[in-house]
């Protein structure tokens, strides 16, 4: 997981404490859905994007409900699996998806409190990449079109450097290239972050 900015954000980056991304690697199950509703009810998120739901479009509703704090959103018109759920707080934002692709969904979120507003792009990057060439593709062609700040965070399953990975599979030189040239033509920095660097 990391996240990526583009400024002018710096004033409301408290913001940040309230938005999170996360792969759950599978939401069918009760145990995990409890798990992320404590999560969210411990961190006091507000916008939350959950990624490789695994949740079939037949039960989608059902478990989406068990979430009643919270509207939600799952990519199902632009893949089968639902791959990107997007969850909110509609009495502390004003959320509208502008744009959904397989693996991304783009907002505009309004935080009600005061009264700030930015684009959030929530990504679920696909395995191969050749395939993520179009995530870049869009990314690229939507950010022209961005005044406010960005935020883009998930799992874009690739990484900037070789040091970012440990384990099987190393990125190749040319995905790594793919990656950062997208952020260098979006002006996307990668957000700072503690604690473990593979956690």
């Amino acid at each position: 997981m990391m996240g990526v900015l583009r400024l002018p954000w710096l004033p409301n980056l408290l913001i940040f404490q309230m938005i999170a991304a996360w792969n759950v690697r599978g939401l069918n199950v009760p145990l995990r859905q409890h798990e992320i509703k404590s999560f969210l009810s411990e961190n006091k998120v507000v916008v939350a994007g959950l990624l490789e739901t695994r949740v079939k479009k037949a039960n989608s509703s059902r478990i989406m409900n068990k979430f009643f704090r919270y509207q939600c959103f799952g990519n199902y018109s632009a893949h089968y699996n639902g791959r990107i759920w997007i969850l909110w707080q509609e009495s502390l934002v004003d959320l509208e998806v502008i744009e959904v692709h397989a693996q991304l969904v783009h907002c505009k979120v309004l935080f009600r409190q005061t009264n700030c507003s930015v684009f959030i792009t929530f990504i679920y990057g696909f395995n191969d990449g050749l395939d993520r060439r179009q995530l870049w593709h869009n990314l690229m062609t939507v950010s022209p079109s961005i005044s406010l700040g960005w935020l883009v965070i998930g799992d874009f399953n690739v990484v900037r450097c070789m040091e970012d990975k440990i384990g099987k599979n190393p990125p190749t030189v040319w995905e790594m290239m793919d990656f950062n040239g997208c952020l260098g033509h979006c002006s996307l920095a990668e957000l700072p972050s503690h604690g473990g660097p593979f956690t």
